[in-house]
Order: structure tokens, then sequence, then C-alpha cells
């Protein structure tokens, strides 16, 4: 099976470049901020409005390792327009807050989701910000484009829902296909999470279980969470501690299977087999003939 994780970026910069360098000037990591549109196309959910399924503007880290990379990086300034060929990357780190009583580190282990750039090119330069945004939506069908082949890890669950829409989640084993210097050796999967809505996530959520493997064709969203309280990891201390977080999701436009998915006669025969009817074996020949 192809192994597929493609990121096209057109976007505004919308915050100078952060570079790290050793004391001899040798670039270590670049990173950028870019400002995406969202596309014209749009998800289905029975052709109602809903609070879950508007996809925005979006702010998408990018960070890299490669020298010359970082150098075209260490050129742009606010207001130039870029576009980049990348990849999605989930990188596990710990992450740690202090309490705002005691000084105790909380310490949480968590994952970061960014673009790798295989590619990255200026096209404007010292664009405004009303201009950026003429610039974002005039190019809206290659702003923000996600194509990716992987296999689902975890049954999709319903983590939010209304009368019209309900969020169904499941995080997604990518293989990569290009090396990363700077990131672990051994490491070869990357676990993005995608949000499905609609008739996508209704469908996923009888027919896909771990192992089925999806081609999708959408874009990324970057989303906060809202915010969470923790008990201070000091015994001594009652303190809640305020977590404020964030990600990318992948948000598909469109969702295929590949493999390994439950056909309308699986669900047919699960059906009967959840209320205790068997089909036979002359049974299922019959119908197949």
């Amino acid at each position: 099976m192809a192994i597929h994780n493609q990121i096209i970026l057109y976007g505004f910069v919308s915050d100078p470049a952060r570079i790290i360098k050793q004391d001899d000037g040798t670039y270590i990591q670049g990173g950028i901020s870019v400002l995406t549109a969202p596309g014209k196309r749009t998800l289905s959910v029975s052709g109602r409005a809903s609070r879950f399924v508007k996809l925005e503007y979006a702010t998408i880290p990018v960070y890299t390792g490669n020298p010359d990379l970082i150098e075209t990086m260490d050129e742009l300034k606010k207001g130039d327009i870029v576009l980049i060929k990348g990849n999605l990357i989930t990188r596990n780190i710990t992450k740690t807050k202090k309490c705002d009583v005691c000084g105790t580190p909380y310490i949480k282990k968590g994952m970061l989701t960014f673009v790798n750039p295989i590619d990255l090119n200026i096209e404007k330069r010292g664009l405004s910000d009303a201009e950026g945004e003429m610039e974002l939506k005039k190019h809206c069908e290659i702003s923000n484009v996600a194509t990716i082949i992987g296999t689902i890890c975890s049954p999709p669950t319903v983590t939010s829902e209304t009368k019209y829409d309900k969020i169904v989640k499941f995080p997604l084993a990518i293989d990569r296909k290009f090396y990363i210097k700077e990131d672990n050796p051994e490491t070869r999967v990357d676990y993005p999470v995608v949000q499905l809505h609609g008739e996508n996530g209704e469908d996923a959520l009888k027919r896909c279980h771990p192992g089925t493997k999806v081609f999708i064709d959408g874009t990324i969203q970057f989303r906060k969470y809202k915010e969470q309280l923790h008990d201070c990891q000091n015994p001594e201390c009652q303190n809640q501690i305020k977590w404020n977080d964030w990600t990318l999701d992948i948000v598909p436009y469109d969702l295929e299977y590949l493999s390994d998915w439950y056909t309308d006669e699986d669900l047919s025969k699960m059906a009967l087999e959840s209320i205790g009817i068997e089909i036979s074996e002359e049974a299922k020949a019959d119908e197949e003939g």
C-alpha cells in the first residue's frame, strides 16, 4: 500500500520567524506561523448549519531542522506569502506548568503536531493584513490542503454532539515517507487526530475500526482545548492548575475506505448476530448464488 502524507500551505506569515543558531551561526531549528484560508468546499451535514462544521482561517505551525529551509525562513518577515509543501508530523513531548500557589511543576505528557516542510518558497513580500487576507481568499483552494493515507488506531468516538451534527474523532497512524534528520531515527510513524462531521462521521462510526486503512482529502485545522483544571501534583497543595492546550486536527472533505472496513454485508450480519440470529453457511451460499 502506498505511503502518502502531503500538506500544501499557501499562507500569510503572521509573526517573525523563530530561528535557533549555534554560536558559530550554524542553523539548528526554524519555525514560522502561517495563516491559511479555508477552501470553498463544504462538509456534508444534511444541508443544515452546524456550529461544529465551520472551517475558519487557521494559523499552522511549521518547524524544520533543514539548514537550507531555515535560511529561507530567516529571510521572512510578517506580511510575506509563502508556498509550502510538507508532511504532517507528530512528536511526543513533556509539557510543564508551575503551580501559581506552591510553584510545584505540573508535568503532563502530550503530543506536538506540526508541518515539516520539504519545500518552501517566498511568493510575495510585505503585504498588509488586508492584502494578505485578499490574497488567501484568491488562492483558498490551495491555501490549506491535506491528502493522507493512514490506518485507524482506535475505534472512532463521538466527542461532541448537537441535534444535527456530531464530531467523530480517531487517531490515525501514518507511515513516514521522508527521513527527518533532527527527529528520533527510530520514529517511523506519526499519529495525528482526524475530526469528522456529518455523514462522514456517521458512516465512519459504523464502518471503521482499528486496522481500517483510509484515504483522506481534506484540510488541517488549529484547535484549542477548553481550559482544563488539574489538581496540583504537590499533595500538600489544594490548588488547581489552569491548563490551556491546542492541537492540529485533520478535517476531511472526503474519506475513502481502502481496506479492512465493514461492508453493508458485514453490517447486516453483525445486526442479525446482535439479536441472536446466525446466518448458516447454506444461507450464505444461497445469497451469493
